[in-house]
């Protein structure tokens, strides 16, 4: 599990699993679950569990529906970082030409500035931050993408648990600040788009948030199924398949039936403790004294095993699955109980797991 070594690896579950097209998955489509920083896919049952390439699509509207078909949408115009009120930067904005795929590897620190206007500038205030020193210069196997990371970004991905490539691919377009609204403060922020997420340093920010994950998850699901669910401007570059909207719409992780309810007790802080290839451990706390238990099987909505959690009220929670089969796909719903103002009150946390 890599949440617990990088917080906010993850962030939480934007949605339950569903389907999506994709013409090389058995029966053409493949379950995806969209997470706030990436996207987790399984195309084949028996296949790993990969991370989607959102950044490429949202930047250059190129949507994949399969190993090589594409149909051409918008690129997106959601904020990359920020308040999500910002109009700049956008995906769309780093598809600009002042961007190349390709750049040669430099030795001074990043001072490049990314202006509203489409212009490039550059800061020595901004490439006085510890950060913006050279970190590494990086370039894919297939020749497409080749630049330099800032050392903040070098930092953090040298770090991972597991191999960056795998969980980031490779940048995009070089590393750039903005002068964007964070928490209604204008605020530097030097940005970076890989492949599949987006990594942002913040000077300002405590040592310990100071490099984040972009929201790409939630933006990519809102650019797919909400801002642009049907594709208009642009042709298509290979035969077009009609995206299946899923019945679903986002949700929070809890979920309360009623607005007594969601004053009630809550879940909070789920974690994923350890995990082996026939064992699952968890944590999580309640914002009120509670019972807990939890359910779980291997197809969503359906759960024919359960265990206790916490037999007597408690705010911390804890507990492991055993005997699970590798290789297979997991759902489970952890369910709480507790009395508020002499009523019982659940609510249901839904979580999906695939063992290693």
């Amino acid at each position: 599990s890599i949440e617990p070594k990088v917080p906010n690896f993850w962030g939480p579950a934007y949605q339950s699993v569903f389907p999506e097209q994709y013409q090389e998955a058995t029966g053409g489509q493949r379950l995806v679950q969209y997470f706030d920083k990436a996207r987790m896919e399984q195309t084949t049952a028996s296949g790993p569990v990969t991370n989607g390439l959102l950044t490429v699509e949202l930047i250059t509207g190129q949507r994949q529906f399969g190993n090589n078909a594409f149909t051409a949408y918008p690129p997106a115009t959601i904020p990359v970082v920020g308040d999500p009120t910002n109009p700049f930067p956008t995906y769309a904005s780093f598809g600009a030409s002042v961007l190349p795929a390709k750049v040669p590897q430099r030795a001074d620190a990043d001072g490049d500035v990314y202006n509203p206007d489409g212009t490039l500038t550059v800061d020595k205030q901004r490439a006085a931050a510890p950060g913006a020193a050279f970190g590494s210069y990086q370039s894919d196997p297939g020749g497409r993408f080749a630049h330099n990371i800032p050392l903040a970004f070098w930092s953090y991905l040298s770090a991972l648990p597991i191999p960056w490539q795998s969980a980031m691919g490779y940048p995009l377009t070089e590393a750039v600040w903005v002068r964007v609204n964070l928490n209604s403060t204008p605020t530097w922020v030097l940005v970076q788009p890989f492949e599949r997420r987006v990594l942002s340093y913040t000077p300002t920010n405590t040592a310990a948030f100071q490099v984040e994950m972009g929201n790409i998850g939630q933006h990519y699901f809102q650019w797919r199924y909400s801002t642009n669910p049907g594709g208009v401007a642009g042709p298509a570059t290979a035969t077009p398949i009609p995206t299946v909207i899923p019945t679903v719409t986002p949700t929070p992780i809890i979920t309360p039936t009623s607005t007594a309810e969601q004053q009630g007790v809550e879940i909070l802080n789920f974690r994923q403790t350890g995990l082996t290839d026939t064992t699952f451990s968890f944590s999580f706390n309640t914002s009120l004294a509670a019972t807990s238990y939890i359910r779980y099987g291997t197809s969503s909505g359906t759960y024919p095993n359960a265990i206790d959690i916490a037999t007597t009220p408690t705010k911390t929670h804890a507990g492991t699955l055993t005997g699970l089969t590798p290789n297979t796909l997991y759902f489970f719903t952890i369910r709480v109980k507790s009395d508020v103002d002499a009523i019982n009150r659940n609510e249901d946390y839904f979580i999906t797991l695939a063992s290693p």
